[in-house]
């Protein structure tokens, strides 16, 4: 099997790894660094891009990065904050799979507010 075909296969999965991880990151009291983590937890490297920012009236906080500053990193989410979180999976020379999910972060458990079908 060619290569890019066997990875093309492998990416909605593994892109929709890293976003159920990173969901499930989403709690309040839970650090930022729990969100890099997620990549981590699936095998994946880290993207190029913030894994998570605010949402609000522009590029709001947190962003949340690889370069992340660990006096940032252990920040905690709170409830009522709205982040937009970025599922990127990709091999270098072939190409990759690429998701962005928007979720409230409430009391009891995150709420996905993205309606786009997954896989």
């Amino acid at each position: 099997m060619p290569r890019a075909g066997r990875y093309r296969r492998r990416w909605p999965r593994d892109a929709t790894g890293v976003s159920e991880r990173l969901l499930a990151a989403c709690r309040p009291g839970a650090p930022a660094s729990d969100l890099l983590g997620s990549y981590t937890g699936a095998g994946e490297p880290l993207p190029p891009m913030p894994v998570a920012r605010g949402l609000g009236l522009g590029f709001d906080p947190p962003v949340v990065t690889g370069a992340l500053r660990a006096d940032r990193a252990e920040r905690a989410h709170r409830g009522g904050m709205v982040l937009a979180l970025t599922s990127y999976v990709w091999e270098a020379g072939v190409g990759a799979a690429f998701r962005r999910d928007t979720v409230l972060v409430t009391g009891d458990r995150p709420e996905l507010l993205t309606s786009a079908p997954v896989g």
